[in-house]
């Protein structure tokens, strides 16, 4: 397997993370990392024990602080159209029960890119490292 480098352009503060939309890739040095979204200051996921939707970044963070994990965070910006943003968000996570061998914690996310950004190339990431070059080939990532 290949190993695929994120160029790291600016520190992640708390303050920064209150709005907009972020990927964030939690656990990054580990096999397979945990990924979700922060949108506006709240975290979006599905885990092994089902969807987390509209959670306080400032837990997610203290979390990340306490158990001193590697994490990414990959500020998107924001679709022209972003009026129900939130609620495409909650629909993409709420269509998967949990992480399981069939369903990646991926899925989501590039459902919810692919619908926001109208670009279905997206949504056939099978892992975080094909997804990224496609928001980068359409300028959609501002910092990491």
């Amino acid at each position: 397997m290949s190993t695929y480098q994120l160029n790291i352009t600016s520190e992640a503060s708390l303050e920064k993370l209150q709005k907009g939309l972020y990927i964030f890739i939690y656990r990054a040095s580990r096999i397979p990392p945990h990924l979700g979204m922060l949108l506006n200051g709240k975290l979006y996921d599905i885990s092994l024990q089902g969807p987390n939707i509209a959670l306080d970044v400032n837990e997610f963070c203290e979390t990340i602080g306490k158990r001193k994990m590697e994490t990414v965070f990959i500020e998107l910006q924001l679709p022209v159209f972003n009026n129900f943003i939130d609620e495409i968000l909650v629909d993409c996570i709420n269509k998967y029960e949990k992480v399981s061998e069939e369903v990646s914690c991926l899925f989501p996310i590039r459902e919810f890119l692919a619908s926001v950004f109208y670009n279905p190339k997206m949504e056939k990431a099978d892992f975080i490292f094909e997804l990224i070059p496609v928001l980068e080939e359409h300028k959609l990532i501002k910092n990491i």
